[in-house]
């Protein structure tokens, strides 16, 4: 086959630029080296001897296939990581999705480099890409660090049954043993040092927001905590804030009045001023309710005391400088008596109603918290 560009006087290496005609030539330069030589086909093709035993040779061990390109990459690369460390990342973020390179690093006390880890992990395709913002996020680390720790404390409530993890354990133990498992789960986080205290409840009310709150409050109380620098940040929801002609009422409300401290309401629509509450909330869902399965109601709550455990006491967060709550509190008071504060045990809210007034009534509720404060 004789080619009309070889014609016009092109040599083998321009002719190899247009890939759809590769194979075809060095098939026909092949042939023209077994029929007629080496010599003559390099001349002929307008290339080096070289080349054409090169070709010649893979054609007569491998055929037509040999006349493809060849990966080049190395056998054997001596910097690579490690296939039992590789495979220790890809487990580690499986189990953890939130858990980013720098994390992973420091859980596994790695020497490799983050965006090896990056790299790792992107090859296992276990990186989402994530939309752009279209504002940038700001940096109030700076400004949290200027407050004293346990002075400002969030305060929200996470609907639970929304969670496919947790909506299968709900409904299985419905059905097989007769019980509910809770649908809202109270939560409390001090901004400074990252301390976060939970309950839960089947119901989200006033009643069960007040009950929260003067369990949180007496428990703070009894390690000292200055009740009257202390400001409690909430959203405007029912369960907080009853608003009566412009005025703020309720059982949530009357709790704060009771033991003296100040409470802020964030503007309507902005869920980013509850920062360190809502992001523990999108921890907790990844890190426990998508993974644990539950025996009972009294285990599901044991569970929960001890994934409170661990985020306070033993995991370590990474914009605080890889400290733990408690190691951030040792540094601000004394720790050895701040060292339990972490430690509540999150009870069912419910339960206190029912022991008290005998229902869920919120007509009652002033004269339930007067009982249990």
């Amino acid at each position: 086959m004789e080619l009309k560009l070889r014609e016009a006087g092109m040599k083998y290496y321009e002719l190899i630029s247009a890939k759809s005609m590769k194979i075809l030539l060095r098939e026909e330069m092949v042939k023209c080296a077994r029929e007629k030589g080496i010599s003559f086909a390099a001349r002929k093709f307008g290339t080096s001897r070289n080349t054409v035993r090169k070709w010649l040779k893979r054609y007569e061990k491998e055929g037509f296939e040999g006349l493809r390109d060849k990966s080049r990459a190395p056998h054997r690369i001596p910097h690579k990581t490690p296939s039992d460390i590789e495979k220790k990342i890809i487990e580690l973020r499986e189990q953890c999705p939130r858990w980013g390179p720098e994390q992973i690093k420091y859980r596994l006390g790695l020497s490799i480099s983050t965006k090896t880890i990056w790299r790792i992990l992107r090859q296992a395709q276990l990186i989402k890409k994530r939309k752009k913002k279209w504002r940038r996020r700001l940096d109030l680390r700076e400004k949290k660090r200027l407050l004293r720790g346990l002075d400002f404390i969030q305060i929200d409530v996470k609907y639970l049954c929304d969670i496919p993890k947790y909506w299968e354990e709900y409904m299985r133990l419905k059905l097989f043993r007769g019980e509910k498992l809770p649908r809202y789960q109270f939560t409390a986080r001090d901004v400074r040092t990252g301390i976060t205290w939970i309950a839960f409840a089947h119901k989200k009310d006033s009643t069960n927001a007040a009950i929260f709150l003067t369990i949180l409050l007496n428990h703070l109380r009894r390690y000292s905590v200055d009740m009257s620098k202390l400001i409690i940040q909430t959203d405007n929801g029912s369960e907080f804030v009853c608003n009566t002609r412009g005025r703020k009422t309720g059982p949530f409300v009357q709790v704060i009045n009771r033991f003296g401290v100040k409470h802020g309401c964030i503007p309507i629509r902005s869920p980013t001023w509850n920062s360190e509450v809502e992001r523990f909330h999108g921890i907790i869902e990844d890190e426990f309710y998508s993974l644990e399965k539950y025996e009972s109601v009294e285990d599901f709550l044991k569970k929960a005391f001890v994934y409170q455990l661990y985020f306070n006491y033993e995991r370590p967060n990474r914009w605080r400088d890889y400290e733990t709550p408690i190691e951030t509190v040792s540094k601000l008071y004394d720790r050895d008596t701040f060292y339990g504060i972490a430690g509540l045990f999150p009870v069912l809210l419910d339960k206190y109603v029912t022991q008290f007034i005998g229902g869920n009534h919120v007509g009652k509720s002033h004269n339930l918290i007067n009982q249990i404060t």
